[in-house]
């Protein structure tokens, strides 16, 4: 169980921009569960450390963790692949591997959708705005808003649609809105958008 708690510990840090503090938690995370992992976690532990060595610039650490975690045997337990594949996606953007990226991330979209993962299905759809292209996502996103419980679906195609239309202003407008809703990083990344689209003219 500890193993388990230090992983969702560092799963929440990553998703917050904490990526060093993500890393060393998920890196005793997996070498607490390689000696007892009855509930199949440890895929998706290296899948999640390999998106934080990402997200921290080391892109070769990142693709031989993320090696590690499609290698290793899932078990019974299915219902992280969507996880798992959205973590393959940012490993794939750090190596400069845009286009891939956001084909991992549709795919990771799809895996959730299948498997009655709304929310989750949000994140992984946001991702591909967030990695460049929210032309493909606006119309996806708002045909989840009605099926997923409050706020954060609308804020995603919110801040969808004002990078699809490059506005400053409400990009400023959704990064404050993330913050209100504690997504640190997505409101960080909203704001120095429109700081450079504001800067750039």
């Amino acid at each position: 169980f500890v193993g388990m708690g230090l992983g969702f510990h560092g799963l929440v840090a990553r998703l917050q921009g904490h990526h060093d503090t993500a890393v060393a938690s998920l890196r005793h995370a997996v070498d607490l569960l390689e000696r007892a992992d009855m509930y199949r976690f440890a895929r998706l532990w290296l899948a999640e450390l390999a998106a934080a060595l990402a997200g921290a610039g080391d892109a070769g650490a990142a693709r031989e963790a993320y090696g590690e975690a499609r290698d290793h045997d899932p078990g019974a337990n299915r219902v992280f692949d969507p996880w798992i594949a959205l973590d393959g996606a940012w490993v794939c953007a750090a190596g400069g591997r845009l286009g891939d990226a956001v084909e991992w991330a549709l795919a990771a979209a799809d895996a959730a959708r299948a498997l009655g993962q709304r929310a989750f299905e949000v994140i992984a759809v946001y991702d591909v705005a967030r990695l460049g292209r929210p032309d493909l996502v606006v119309d996806r996103l708002g045909a989840l808003v009605p099926l997923v419980d409050g706020d954060f679906a609308p804020a995603c195609r919110r801040a969808a649609v004002a990078l699809a239309e490059r506005d400053p202003a409400g990009l400023t407008d959704c990064s404050r809105l993330f913050e209100e809703l504690g997504h640190d990083l997505l409101a960080a990344e909203a704001a120095t958008a429109a700081h450079a689209w504001l800067r750039a003219g």
